[in-house]
């Protein structure tokens, strides 16, 4: 698995392990009442130190065992893939997708 790879899957991770706290947090702290009436500011806010802090740690025990591959150069794929980029961007940007 290439390094691009692994960070992916990192990202990943920590998206569903931020997700996973976020929601048991919000639903326990409803303690039976709906949802609309959790005040959910700070736990948005503990879901984004959680993800920020997951996907930090995770990227970088993935650079720390193989460093190589971390200052290695794109390969011949990621250029194709840089090529439609563009083309991805316009066929998004009607559904209200932001672009750049």
């Amino acid at each position: 698995m290439s390094f691009r790879d692994k960070s992916a899957l990192v990202t990943i991770v920590a998206l569903l392990i931020a997700s996973a706290v976020y929601v048991v947090s919000l639903v326990s702290a409803a303690g039976g009442k709906p949802l609309v009436d959790v005040a959910y500011q700070p736990y948005l806010i503990g879901f984004v130190i959680v993800l920020v802090l997951v996907s930090v740690v995770g990227q970088i025990a993935v650079a720390l065992r193989s460093p190589k591959e971390a200052t290695a150069p794109r390969d011949e794929r990621d250029g194709s893939v840089g090529a439609r980029r563009p083309a991805v961007r316009a066929a998004l940007r009607p559904a209200g997708a932001p672009g750049g």
